[in-house]
């Protein structure tokens, strides 16, 4: 199993890669600094150019919303160029607002060779799925599982509009329904 891994946060990108190296998987990772998009652009077509990956993940929210979109856009164009094979994409985000794509989106990042676009932390049988071959796409929470949602249905409104966000966090925090939780 080889993957590759692009993201912009420098301790996202090595905890990802020592979780699946050690579960045996061969990873490479680009980490994607600011002011030098173009130039991550060229790594990841260097690297999926010279040597096959079963999935390639990228953050969506490289420095900037939706930037690992244009990433794997660019990195498809110069392939096209270099008549390489497109590599499969996995676009990730940790906010899960953001992991909900239109058909429109879809069908314009399908062909850049996205093969889905999911929440982290994703489950074990999405990974499995994704290197069988199969896509996947995140579907539209209902409201109550929004963290603002979870949040005024386990805590109250009046309840959450009247604590501190350090509060608030700790509290969505001991929800059983959530994994992760990040004060930003």
């Amino acid at each position: 199993l080889r993957l590759l891994l692009v993201d912009d946060d420098e301790s996202t990108l090595s905890a990802y890669a020592d979780l699946y190296r050690l579960n045996g998987a061969q990873v490479e990772t680009v980490l994607v600094v600011r002011d030098r998009f173009s130039e991550a652009c060229d790594q990841v077509a260097g690297l999926v150019s010279e040597s096959h990956f079963d999935l390639v993940m990228v953050d969506n929210n490289l420095p900037g919303k939706g930037q690992g979109e244009r990433l794997v856009e660019l990195v498809g164009r110069r392939l096209k160029d270099r008549d390489t094979k497109v590599p499969r994409f996995l676009l990730l985000t940790a906010n899960p607002l953001d992991a909900y794509s239109t058909s429109a989106q879809r069908e314009r990042l399908v062909r850049f060779g996205v093969v889905g676009l999911l929440r982290r932390p994703f489950s074990h049988a999405n990974l499995r799925c994704l290197l069988a071959g199969e896509s996947r796409w995140e579907e539209a929470p209902p409201q109550a599982l929004t963290p603002s949602g979870q949040a005024r249905q386990a805590l109250g409104a009046s309840r959450v509009a009247n604590v501190s966000p350090r509060v608030l966090l700790a509290e969505i925090a001991q929800l059983s329904q959530v994994r992760f939780a990040m004060l930003l």
